[in-house]
């Protein structure tokens, strides 16, 4: 009688953990893999962050994987290839960014010929944070050379206005990852000179 009791005691154990990995397999299932980047350094980054960030069905951050700019510009135009990117696609085209946006041309003789009117580029994205770009050189700050200014209320900051402008973009804290749609709104609305404007004046 013992011997069946320990016997039935095994064989719930067993269809308990064997049941285990299927869920797991269908948690993982879930995940999803995004493009993002963040406007505080890291040691492995220069003054922004690039990453792809996975994410949860809920569309929770659970991790992030640091990639270097251009390897991050090559995933998001298809010509490497990512886990976020994994068909290949030209995002910066299929999500209305454009090339306007990842090119950088310090002759400007590219972005007149896309008829760039911002002029304004991936290089740009440290401003959300900064007042100034703490490793100005004269030689190469942003898409154009004679621009040293951020667009941050404070040295190294932005102020609570403009961290809640921020906000809308899916963060919380200025150290948070800016990724999906969120980011890519992002992207396009600081091309737009009426939105600068409004980040720049928000106090």
């Amino acid at each position: 009688m013992k011997l069946f009791r320990n016997l039935i005691i095994l064989l719930f154990w067993g269809l308990l953990f064997s049941g285990t990995y299927p869920n797991d397999e269908i948690i993982n299932d879930e995940l999803h893999s995004h493009f993002g980047f963040s406007i505080n350094p890291t040691s492995n980054s220069g003054l922004i962050t690039y990453a792809i960030v996975e994410t949860d069905e809920n569309n929770k951050m659970l991790s992030r994987k640091v990639v270097t700019r251009n390897n991050w510009i090559l995933m998001m135009r298809g010509l490497q290839w990512s886990e976020a990117n994994p068909d290949k696609k030209d995002l910066w085209s299929e999500q209305g960014i454009g090339d306007c946006f990842w090119m950088l041309d310090n002759s400007m003789d590219k972005y007149i010929s896309l008829d760039c009117i911002a002029q304004r580029n991936v290089d740009d994205l440290w401003r959300l944070r900064y007042k100034k770009n703490p490793q100005y050189r004269q030689d190469k700050v942003t898409s154009d050379s004679k621009i040293v200014g951020g667009w941050a209320a404070n040295a190294f900051r932005p102020n609570w206005p403009q961290i809640q402008i921020l906000q809308k973009y899916g963060i919380v804290y200025i150290s948070d990852f800016f990724y999906g749609d969120n980011m890519f709104q992002l992207m396009k609305d600081v091309q737009e000179e009426v939105w600068v404007d409004s980040y720049v004046a928000a106090q």
